[in-house]
């Protein structure tokens, strides 16, 4: 399996795991997959822009790694991401300049875009008027 692919399914398998979680009022979710930079600025911009409360990595009991994503919800259990979509799929990927990039539900949206900075929201890639393969929306 070719590296683009496991980094496709890995944001897949992220979103699922998010969107499931919090339709039960999950606190908490583990992530037991391979740890990558673009992995761990995923879930930093998640907690800069306050859609999860915060992720560690933690050992299991066979010494392998994974990551604990504590999820946000609001005082009357309302969660903070209402959905998480992936724009480029597998086969399809969505490409955007700086230019084009709109705000989503009147600015309380991100979109999360890959670019040769690393993983940016949209506001950062506006900013430094770059483009780069739209990866999702959350609101």
């Amino acid at each position: 399996v070719l590296k683009n692919q496991v980094d496709k399914k890995m944001f897949t398998n992220i979103f699922s795991k998010i969107k499931n979680a919090q339709k039960n009022n999950l606190k908490f979710i583990e992530l037991n997959m391979n740890i990558s930079k673009k992995l761990h600025s995923f879930l930093l911009i998640l907690y800069k822009e306050g859609y999860i409360n915060n992720f560690c990595y933690k050992y299991d009991k066979n010494n392998k790694l994974k990551i604990i994503v504590l999820l946000k919800y609001d005082i009357d259990n309302k969660q903070a991401i209402t959905n998480i979509k992936q724009i480029s799929k597998p086969g399809y990927p969505v490409f955007c300049n700086s230019k084009l990039l709109w705000k989503i539900k009147h600015g309380f949206g991100i979109y999360v875009l890959s670019t040769t900075y690393g993983l940016l929201t949209d506001f950062e890639a506006r900013l430094l008027n770059v483009g780069g393969k739209i990866l999702c929306v959350i609101y």
